[in-house]
């Protein structure tokens, strides 16, 4: 009873600062000493709010004082650098009954261990790395640690180097990274039986080249129309089998395409699976017409550089085939010795190569009639057309011509280069012209056949409509007109006379 009086009078009365006896509440000051320290940056903590640095080994003092009777707790708040250290705090807490000394703080410039846990694990053979090359070999799940200690604030980097199997495993990696300013343990491996992605790469397919599809295990397709990486749809459970086949192979052109690495088990993504298509070559040819003799010395050249002697008429094949989308351009390196000074022709000489080229015509001019123009049959209605497109598109043949006629006027002139130009106008029989065919009729349109002198015929030789049938400002419809042309280049044309289809007799000029 006495002493509770006597602490409840002491209560009553002002607080005051001391070490000791006295009246008033009594505070009592926190420290103690520092040993083993050599960097820099050590701040110390009492009670998470009274932060203290600390620059070297010596003795130190909280600059807040604690109450009689109240708790300390002494920590570091930031541990020293220059060099990276470790600093442990003993006797740091317990109650304020008198001034504390005794705090001691230890700094140490050690080592720390890396190491955390694995869950999940039910396969064999997991191997983690720390850092690129501290192996270790993880048989159950549990915690691990690394053989190789760290230097205090050294870096760390953990991953998995071997996937288990049996049954195969994708295992993951969390919180693998950081700096070890202490033993780090929160490391965690998480190992799960998921999905695998199967895949690769495709070379050598044409570009021109589409349909290759292939297929994993039977069912899973993938059409695939360039070079490059590929990857099936469909993932396959971890340790599965995978088998991968081709199920089309590709057309235009067509192509026997291989598969390297096709079948194996899934113990990661499969990314190493080749299909591999062969490169396609075409041979390019046609045929020689024409040719005199058997023996003419004559040479082809494809591309400018593919040499081929031509000794009779008859198809023939350059001896280098080129490559599926390549040019070819066949020309006449040197023109045969039984024909000297013969015009050649070379009809479908370029193009691109999608298959074997047999199309190429060498026509040697000949001695005898050739065909120029039009149809050889009787009665047939005219055509009125473009020109043909001249080379290097392939020659088309003339498609317009005047109908067939009897009595035309017909005469020639030459063209300012002295060139001759067939002239035909009128006459009886058939036209274009819809409402006058059939029948036969008188007519008067007028027809302009260009590159007379030329034997090569069609891109350079065609017939051009130049009046139309019943075309204001010509002469009257007439069948067996005279005509002439005045002489020099470019003379004017004349026309006399002629007959109508009712028996009228024209005599204009």
């Amino acid at each position: 009873m006495t002493i509770t009086l006597f602490l409840a009078a002491c209560s009553l009365r002002k607080s005051s600062s001391g070490g000791g006896g006295g009246g008033g509440s009594t505070t009592f000051t926190v420290g103690g000493t520092v040993t083993g320290l050599t960097g820099t940056g050590l701040i110390l903590q009492d009670n998470s709010i009274d932060n203290l640095s600390i620059t070297g080994n010596t003795s130190f003092t909280f600059k807040t004082a604690i109450a009689q009777g109240k708790p300390y707790n002494v920590s570091v708040f930031a541990s020293p650098t220059g060099p990276t250290q470790t600093c442990t705090v003993a006797n740091g807490g317990g109650t304020a009954n008198a001034n504390v000394t005794n705090v001691l703080i230890t700094c140490s410039t050690g080592t720390v261990s890396i190491g955390g846990t694995v869950v999940g694990l039910s396969g064999t053979g997991l191997t983690l790395q720390d850092n690129g090359g501290d192996n270790l070999s993880v048989a159950v799940s549990g915690p691990f640690t690394f053989k190789t200690a760290l230097t205090i604030g050294s870096t760390y980097a953990v991953t998995v180097s071997v996937q288990p199997t049996s049954p195969a495993q994708t295992c993951t990696v969390i919180n693998g990274t950081g700096t070890a300013n202490a033993n780090v343990g929160n490391i965690q491996i998480t190992c799960s039986t998921g999905t695998l992605s199967i895949g690769g790469t495709v070379t050598g397919l044409a570009k021109t080249g589409s349909g290759i599809v292939l297929q994993d295990n039977g069912g899973d397709n993938l059409t695939v129309k360039a070079n490059g990486t590929f990857t099936f749809p469909t993932l396959v459970p971890a340790g599965g089998a995978y088998k991968v086949t081709i199920l089309t192979q590709p057309s235009g052109p067509n192509q026997v395409c291989t598969v390297n690495n096709g079948t194996g088990t899934a113990n990661a993504n499969v990314t190493n699976v080749q299909v591999v298509c062969p490169a396609i070559f075409h041979t390019i040819g046609g045929t020689v017409v024409g040719l005199v003799g058997t023996n003419s010395g004559m040479v082809l050249q494809n591309n400018l550089g593919d040499n081929l002697t031509i000794s009779s008429n008859g198809t023939f094949t350059f001896n280098t085939p080129i490559a599926d989308g390549s040019t070819y351009d066949v020309s006449v390196l040197v023109g045969p010795n039984t024909q000297p000074g013969i015009g050649i022709v070379t009809w479908f000489y370029q193009g691109t190569a999608t298959s074997a080229v047999t199309s190429v015509i060498i026509d040697c001019g000949h001695n005898d009639w050739a065909w120029f123009d039009g149809p050889n049959t009787a009665d047939q209605k005219g055509t009125s057309n473009p020109p043909p497109s001249p080379p290097p598109a392939a020659p088309a043949f003339d498609t317009s011509s005047p109908g067939g006629r009897k009595y035309p006027a017909t005469w020639t002139s030459a063209d300012g280069s002295g060139n001759p130009t067939l002239w035909l106008f009128g006459g009886y029989g058939l036209t274009f012209a819809s409402n006058l065919t059939p029948p036969a009729t008188e007519l008067n349109d007028m027809w302009e056949y260009v590159g007379t002198q030329n034997y090569f015929g069609s891109f350079g030789n065609y017939w051009n409509n130049v009046k139309a049938p019943l075309s204001p400002g010509a002469p009257a419809v007439r069948q067996g007109a005279v005509t002439w042309t005045q002489p020099g280049t470019g003379g004017d044309l004349f026309l006399f006379g002629g007959e109508d289809n009712f028996l009228n007799f024209y005599n204009d000029i």
